[in-house]
This record gives C-alpha cells, sequence and structure tokens, in this order.
C-alpha cells in the first residue's frame, strides 16, 4: 500500500485543513489589528504634536509682539534720560524687571527675557532658569545679539548649548530679546506618556540636534531617509542599534523653523496588545500539541487497531496462517479482531484439508503416471522379440532375454516414488544393451556420471523415455552409425548447485516447427502425443515441487534433451529384489 494511501496520514490532513485556517486567520487577525492600532495611535500622537507645536508657535509669536511693545513703553524709552545715578533710572528700572517677571510667568516656555543697553553695558534680565548663569551667558553673547535685531527668530549657541533668541531694537541704545532653549520647549512634552525608553528632540532644518537626547542623532536622521515612501508625520524605524522598534512623529514649528519629534517605543504603542501577541505566537505550537495528543489518541483506538488488522491481512496473504491479532481491546475493534482470529483459524483448517487433499491427488496422479509409461515400452520390446524371432536370431535373442529380464525387474520397483540415478542408468543401459543387439554395427552408446551423483534421488523412467525417443526417432537412418551420449555432473548456478543431465544423439535432430511446438504447448494438456516425454515432464514437476526443467534443443549434429533438477540428499536404495535374475538360455 503506497503512503500517500494511509488512513494515517488522511486523518492528519483532514485536522491540518481545519486548524490551519483557523491559525492563519488568528495571525492575520493579529497583524491586522496591531497595523490598525499603531496607525490609530500614530495618528494621534501626531495630532496632539502638531496641536502641541501651534500653540507653542502661538506663544512664540506673542512674545514678539510683547517685545515691539517696549519701542513705545516710556519706561524704556526714558531710562537713560537722567543718567545711570539717579532715582530715576532705579525707579524705572524695578518697574522694567515687573513687566519681564510679568512676562516671563505668562509665556513659561521662553528661558529668559532680557533688556541690553549696548551703549552702558547694562542688562536686565527675567529668567526661568539659573539667573545667575542666564546673566553670564547673555552678556557674553549681548553684542552679537544685538546684530541679530530684525524681529525673527535665530538659533545661536549659547556656552550652555543651543538656544532661539529673538531680539528688537527699541531705540538707538537699547535692545530687548527672549530666548527660549530647545530642552525647555520640549520639556513638557516630556510629561507625556511615551512609556520606558520614550524620547523627545528639537533639531533644526539640517537634523543638528538642539536638545539632549538619549538616542543617536543618526536614528532621527533615518526619519528624512524613509520619509519619502510614508504617509504622514510619522514613521517606524527598526534598527539595530534600538532595542525595539521606534514610532517617530514629527511637527515643524512655523515660527522658529525648528523640529520637533518624538520617539515612541512599538510596545507603548501596543500597550493593550501583549497578551494576544503572545497567543497568537503560542497557538502554533498549542496546536501542535492538541494535534500530536489528538494524534495519540487516534493511534490507540483507531489507527493502531487497523493497522494491526492490515498487517494481519497482509500476513494471513502471505501464507502465515498462525497469524493472531491480541483481543484485549474493548469496543467494536474488539469483536473484529476475535471475528478475524476465528476466521484465520478456519482458513487454516480449510488449507491443510486441501493441501493434504491436493497431496493425495498428486501421489495418485504420480502413481498413474508411472504405470502409464509401462505399456508404451512393453509394445516396443515385443516388437523387437517379433523381429528377432523372425530373423531367427537365437543368441541374440537368449541374450535380449536376459537384458529384459533385467528390464522388467527394474518394473517392478519403479512403483517407489523415487530411486537413485545409478540405478535408473543402468536400466537404461540394459534398454540400450537391448537396441545394440539389434543394430550392433551402428549403435553405440556412452554413459558418463560423477560419483557425487550416482545417489542422487530421481523418479522412475525419467531418462530411459527420453533415450528411447532418440533411437526411435533420430536413429532413423539405419546404415550410419548412431551415438547416444549421457552425461551427469554438478554446477554452481546463482549461488545454488543443480545437477544437469544430458541425453545427446548424433541423430537427425528436432523439426524447427516441433521445437516450436513443444515451446508453445502447455504439457498439463497433453493426453496421447509424445506421452512419454509430457509424462517425465510431470512427473518431475510433481517431484521438485515445479523446480525441475527440461529442455529440447539442437546440438552439433543430432539432437539433445537436458534436464535441470535440484540437487537432493542422497538417498539410499529402497524395496527388495524380488525377482531374480535369470540364467541360462
Amino acid at each position: 500500500m503506497k503512503w500517500y494511501h494511509s488512513v494515517r496520514l488522511k486523518i492528519i490532513l483532514g485536522f491540518a485543513i481545519v486548524i490551519v485556517p483557523i491559525v492563519v486567520f488568528l495571525f492575520y487577525n493579529n497583524m491586522y489589528s496591531i497595523r490598525i492600532v499603531r496607525e490609530q495611535i500614530s495618528s494621534n500622537y501626531d495630532n496632539l504634536l502638531q496641536q502641541y507645536v501651534q500653540s507653542t508657535d502661538q506663544m512664540l509669536n506673542e512674545t514678539s509682539l510683547f517685545l515691539y511693545r517696549f519701542v513705545n513703553d516710556p519706561d524704556f524709552t526714558t531710562l537713560y534720560a537722567f543718567g545711570t545715578t539717579s532715582n530715576e533710572y532705579y525707579l524705572t528700572k524695578i518697574r522694567i524687571m515687573s513687566k519681564l517677571t510679568s512676562g516671563i510667568g505668562y509665556f513659561n516656555v521662553t528661558s529668559s527675557i532680557f533688556i541690553y543697553s549696548p551703549v552702558y553695558k547694562d542688562l536686565l534680565l527675567a529668567s526661568s532658569d539659573d539667573h545667575n548663569r542666564q546673566t553670564r551667558n547673555i552678556t557674553q553673547m549681548a553684542d552679537a545679539l544685538a546684530q541679530n535685531g530684525d524681529g525673527r527668530w535665530h538659533l545661536v549657541q549659547t556656552p550652555d548649548g543651543y538656544a532661539m533668541v529673538i531680539v528688537a531694537q527699541i531705540s538707538s541704545e537699547l535692545i530687548a530679546g527672549v530666548l527660549v532653549h530647545p530642552d525647555k520647549l520640549v520639556a513638557p512634552l516630556r510629561n507625556w506618556n511615551l512609556g520606558p525608553g520614550g524620547e523627545v528632540v528639537a533639531m533644526d532644518s539640517s537634523h543638528k540636534l538642539l536638545s539632549n537626547t538619549r538616542i543617536s542623532a543618526d536614528i532621527w536622521g533615518r526619519y528624512a531617509e524613509k520619509k519619502a515612501t510614508q504617509k504622514g508625520n510619522y514613521l517606524l524605524i527598526d534598527d539595530a542599534r534600538l532595542s525595539e522598534k521606534m514610532l517617530l512623529v514629527k511637527a515643524d514649528s512655523g515660527a522658529t523653523g525648528l523640529r520637533l519629534m518624538l520617539a515612541i517605543p512599538e510596545t507603548t504603542i501596543l500597550r493593550g496588545l501583549p497578551f494576544f501577541q503572545k497567543a497568537i505566537y503560542v497557538t502554533p505550537f498549542g496546536v501542535l500539541v492538541v494535534l500530536f495528543i489528538y494524534f495519540l489518541v487516534l493511534q490507540r483506538i483507531l489507527v493502531g487497531p487497523f493497522s494491526a488488522l492490515v498487517k494481519g491481512m497482509r500476513r494471513i496473504g502471505q501464507g502465515k496462517l498462525d497469524t493472531r491479532l491480541p483481543t484485549a481491546r474493548k469496543g467494536e475493534f474488539a469483536y473484529v479482531m476475535a471475528v478475524f482470529n476465528d476466521m484465520a483459524d478456519q482458513i487454516r483448517s480449510l488449507k491443510i484439508n486441501v493441501y493434504e487433499e491436493k497431496l493425495r491427488v498428486q501421489q495418485a496422479e504420480y502413481k498413474h503416471l508411472q504405470v502409464q509409461i509401462n505399456p508404451h515400452f512393453y509394445m516396443n520390446s515385443l516388437n523387437i522379440v517379433y523381429n528377432l524371432a523372425v530373423l531367427k536370431d537365437y543368441q541374440t535373442l537368449k541374450k535380449l532375454a536376459l537384458h529384459l529380464a533385467d528390464y522388467f525387474r527394474f518394473t517392478v520397483h519403479s512403483n517407489r516414488p523415487h530411486i537413485t540415478l545409478d540405478e535408473e542408468l543402468k536400466h537404461v543401459a540394459n534398454y540400450m544393451e537391448i537396441q545394440r543387439l539389434r543394430y550392433p554395427d551402428n549403435l553405440v552408446f556412452e554413459i558418463s556420471v560423477s560419483d557425487e551423483l550416482k545417489e542422487a534421488a530421481i523418479p522412475p523412467l525419467s531418462i530411459q523415455p527420453f533415450t528411447e525417443n532418440a533411437v526411435i526417432h533420430g536413429f532413423k537412418n539405419r546404415n550410419q552409425p548412431f551415438h547416444l551420449y549421457i552425461q551427469a555432473h554438478i554446477i554452481e548456478h546463482e549461488g545454488a548447485r543443480e545437477a544437469r543431465i544430458s541425453i545427446r544423439d548424433t541423430g537427425v535432430g528436432f523439426s524447427a516447427e516441433w521445437l516450436e511446438k513443444f515451446a508453445g504447448t502447455d504439457w498439463r494438456t497433453i493426453q496421447d502425443e509424445h506421452v512419454g516425454i509430457w509424462n517425465v515432464i510431470r512427473r518431475l514437476s510433481i517431484f521438485t515441487d515445479d523446480k525441475a526443467s527440461v529442455i529440447l534443443r539442437n546440438a552439433e549434429s543430432g539432437a539433445e534433451v537436458l534436464i535441470v533438477l535440484p540437487l537432493e540428499t542422497r538417498l539410499e536404495k529402497g524395496g527388495e529384489d524380488h525377482v531374480q535374475r535369470a540364467s541360462g538360455g
């Protein structure tokens, strides 16, 4: 049976056909859910960041208006009108500081608001950071800042890092400015729920980092590399330098020209799906375990008993009738196996009976075939006696009588199932001596047999009929010498030893038509024609269980009959010599 016809395979395939689509659907559903959640949350972060940038831009734009209101404020225009040592100077300075402090409290994203006089080198500062440090930093940059009084935001580098500065020219001797540190700008975003590993950064238009970050600057640059193929203001980055995938969301500030970016771990985005993610990866293994358990159960209750039943039937078909199946099982298979065992017992009994009956039939047929050949020779022998009597050759007739006595003594023992090859060849020699008495000048025969084969078993009258046919049909030209050679020897063939008996003559040989008829005839149907040949073939077949073969062919001169037999154990001669050899005339 082909493996793809197995019931076991069909059951597994059936189960897989049901389970695999479910697993595939679960995978697809999980991937689809992850994609939708990622897009929705990414879109939400994108919207929030855009709103934050818009509100921040609005506040920064208001700081510009706040600075330009100083231009017409009398406190700023008359600050140095009474000198730097007058009481009016100090009172005005207090009022200006009050205004600057109120501004720094309102514009919470700003780091510092300052008033500076390049002429008097005078600085008034309100700062939400370290006041002394901011004072020192702005004092060092004051002259450079005075050159950027165009009312636009500029990126400058301070001793503490980068900052955005806008400067307004109040008068020829006074400027006002606002300084915003990028870290201050992104500080509110750090309070968002970005999850472990989340990060916020401010960059310029060339992706230069302006704020502190734990993530490499190259990672932020990846956004610009891939953004061309993405939709929206967000992008999922998978980089070997990151511990996990990161969602990058950006928003550009129209007021300052800065770019704010969020980095959010994917686990934070998919916070509600970890269980389902793990479940979807564990599901195939769970299915395999269930399938394995299911197969073990089926193996025990269905496939195993069924396979045992098929094997038992196959063994019965091979002739192993002692095959029995275990009957300890319960259910339908217990009944089926019990019936199988009963049927095997019945088949065994029936086959034994049939075999015994066949042996009895073969034995009866064998004895009939042995008896069948004797009248055939008797008629030929009587013709020889008649011809000698007609010729009045009494001396030859006396010799013939002695050989005939030996010949008939052999026929008394021919009812045995087998004789030795030596006995058979002595019988053939008697027959040939009888024929040579008729043709003393033209008939010659030789018998050669190896000592090892002399005691080999052979059915009686297995060689003599071929010898007789050689004399009758091959020796047609009585005026020419006729030679008959009988040889028996052992050969090795395909690892087995065989006995080969050759009966070869120098007669006319077989005709092509007769050989063709012999090769194409079912000898089991022959009843009368060539009864001697077919009789021998049938008896050899029964004797050797169809292992013997008889080959008829033409030799270089004349015909040859080759008998091939499996080499059997040597047998002792059987029976008693009940007929005494005649003496005298």
